[in-house]
């Protein structure tokens, strides 16, 4: 059984910025073309995983995202759209972090073949996944499965 504690927060963009209890973590995009979700093969790792990835010192949640998607994902998108944020906590010691959560609707033909770099990319491969597909899936990231699951209905319209 997994040990991380998640909860939707359920919060405006202007509230997460005032936040000052909670530590802004990580940054993440979930990329839909209709009922498509674009995830990148982890090969640390060895799952499924939405790009994501550390807030800087200094650096805004969406230019988190937006970094982290091209990194991950080969993918430089124009617009994001904030969707909601998620606590994390992975012990009862831990402070709670929140994971900022955006949404960017595209056409899956924008993705391209990458050529893959071991020693800089996380990722060897993309795939558009059907969202009802991927909260079957056993070898999706735990986060990201808890965080499209909750959002399933805002996401499949």
């Amino acid at each position: 059984m997994n040990k991380i504690k998640m909860e939707q927060k359920n919060i405006s963009y202007k509230s997460l910025i005032h936040q000052n209890q909670t530590i802004l973590s990580s940054a993440t995009v979930i990329i839909l073309d209709d009922s498509k979700v674009l995830v990148g093969w982890n090969t640390w790792r060895e799952q499924w995983e939405l790009p994501s990835g550390h807030i800087e010192p200094g650096e805004k949640p969406i230019d988190a995202a937006l970094r982290e998607t091209s990194e991950e994902v080969h993918l430089n998108l124009n617009h994001i759209a904030y969707l909601d944020s998620f606590s994390v906590q992975r012990s009862t010691n831990e402070r709670e972090h929140l994971r900022v959560v955006y949404v960017s609707h595209v056409n899956s033909s924008v993705s391209k073949e990458f050529i893959y770099n071991a020693s800089e990319d996380e990722n060897n491969k993309t795939q558009w996944i059907p969202l009802i597909q991927i909260l079957n899936m056993a070898n999706i990231d735990y986060s990201d499965w808890y965080i499209l699951k909750a959002l399933y209905k805002q996401l499949i319209v």
